[in-house]
């Protein structure tokens, strides 16, 4: 109904501060008086019939939006200590989109300001983390230790958007290279069907057995499975190795990341603080590490 008085221009017409003075001109008095009958006649046609019972007697739009303000929003401690409660209590459903429950969140907070009870900007950020489920704990965790300035409501609605957008881009890739793989398997097993039928007749040129050829032979898939015992040797020597090595002080280099990432703030030449940014790892997001947060961007001086 506010944005509809809104869009009319007829919002002020019910707010206190904005009501007739009585040192006003007859001029600004008719003026006032037709757009005060806009908006009554405006909140009469936009809400039910039964619910018209209770403006009949009002004059003015200020008083109309009063009187159905007293009847569906009154503003007392139980009214108030029920919408903390939903606001306090508030989940987010399983089928439900990350865009719905921060409206829905959004909403219990803008009806108990209504109700004349204050929402701290960081309560309703608190709020938005504590319904989200088990799932996003990682996050949860990211976003508790933003710095006070950039622990916003704002800051957190965005990035729980941008995490759902990528979570729900991520499935249906999934989902689309699990369809793939079935339709790859589909066709591999009408082949293997289709040459088993015809089989029985072939002579394999590795091992000289019927029923089977080259391409199908075990001893062909056994050969390969076999391991050098020197390669074994050396991959063995070298996570031995690496795992004797202190990560605090090395690089871990890899001409095929995204970013390198370092912790070491002494380390840094050059260093520009950014908001932060956020990081997406190759890691599981059911656990930790699979995000990060970029405090800053700059050069590191390479040490061998």
């Amino acid at each position: 109904m506010r944005w509809l008085l809104r869009a009319k221009g007829l919002l002020d017409y019910i707010l206190e501060d904005s009501q007739l003075k009585s040192d006003a001109s007859e001029e600004v008095k008719k003026i006032f008086m037709a757009n005060d009958n806009k908006a009554i006649a405006c909140i009469g046609l936009n809400i039910e019939q039964e619910q018209q019972i209770h403006i009949e007697d009002c004059k003015t739009a200020y008083e109309a939006w009063k009187a159905l303000e007293q009847v569906h929003q009154p503003k007392s401690r139980v009214r108030i200590l029920q919408l903390k409660r939903e606001l306090h209590h508030l989940k987010m459903k399983l089928d439900e989109t990350m865009s719905a429950y921060i409206s829905r969140a959004q909403i219990a907070s803008n009806n108990l300001k209504e109700a004349g009870a204050e929402v701290k900007d960081e309560d309703l950020a608190y709020i938005l983390l504590a319904g989200l489920p088990d799932s996003y704990e990682n996050l949860n965790m990211a976003l508790a230790s933003l710095p006070d300035d950039k622990f916003t409501s704002i800051e957190i609605k965005r990035v729980l958007l941008a995490e759902y957008d990528r979570r729900i881009s991520r499935k249906d890739t999934d989902n689309n290279t699990y369809k793939e793989a079935l339709q790859i398997d589909k066709r591999e097993n009408v082949r293997e069907r289709t040459y088993s039928s015809k089989s029985k007749n072939f002579t394999c040129f590795k091992c000289n057995k019927t029923g089977h050829i080259a391409k199908y032979c075990r001893a062909r898939a056994d050969k390969s499975r076999r391991v050098d015992p020197k390669t074994k040797s050396n991959s063995d020597a070298f996570l031995i190795t690496l795992n004797y090595v202190n990560i605090e002080d090395v690089w871990v280099l890899d001409s095929g990341s995204t970013h390198h990432v370092c912790k070491r703030r002494e380390w840094f030449t050059e260093f520009k603080e950014i908001n932060f940014q956020m990081i997406n790892t190759a890691a599981d997001p059911e656990k930790s590490g699979a995000i990060l947060y970029a405090k800053g961007i700059g050069s590191v001086l390479e040490r061998t």
